[in-house]
């Protein structure tokens, strides 16, 4: 999966493409791809910040003791469970 920053740079690359006039301008239908290109790209930059902000939230948030907690108190009645045993 690309990076962060090669994402950027691509799109980037992408603008400064749209941009350029004159004989070496895009054409229509070069402009039409470049744009398709550059949605897919942002959307899918969206998206990796999207996963990394919602990875964040679960490490900061209760959900994460709440999971350490039950796991522990599983473990705790698994070992007395084994010693009774």
């Amino acid at each position: 999966m690309a990076s962060v920053t090669e994402i950027q740079s691509a799109i980037t690359s992408i603008n400064n493409r749209l941009s350029t006039t004159g004989a070496n301008a895009p054409t229509r239908e070069e402009q039409a791809e470049l744009l398709k290109a550059r949605s897919a790209l942002v959307s899918l930059l969206a998206s990796t910040y999207g996963t990394i902000q919602e990875a964040g939230q679960v490490f900061q948030s209760d959900a994460l003791y709440q999971a350490q907690k039950t796991a522990i108190d599983f473990i705790a009645k698994e070992k007395e469970r084994a010693k009774s045993n």
